[in-house]
């Protein structure tokens, strides 16, 4: 889809949503395809980092 412009945050015809919501699925089942087995088994902060000034 490219990168969209300004205005797009207007278009609220019916097309374009849908557009969007199809990219979005293709978006989301490329992420799942390559980091799916991940989820829920790593974390994706260094905890460690965090804690340690507190």
């Amino acid at each position: 889809m490219g990168t969209l412009g300004y205005s797009s945050k207007l278009n609220a015809e019916w097309d374009f949503l849908c557009t969007l919501h199809e990219e979005g699925r293709k978006a989301a089942e490329e992420f799942l395809a390559v980091h799916g087995e991940s989820i829920g088994r790593y974390s994706t902060r260094e905890i460690d980092h965090v804690v340690e000034g507190a």
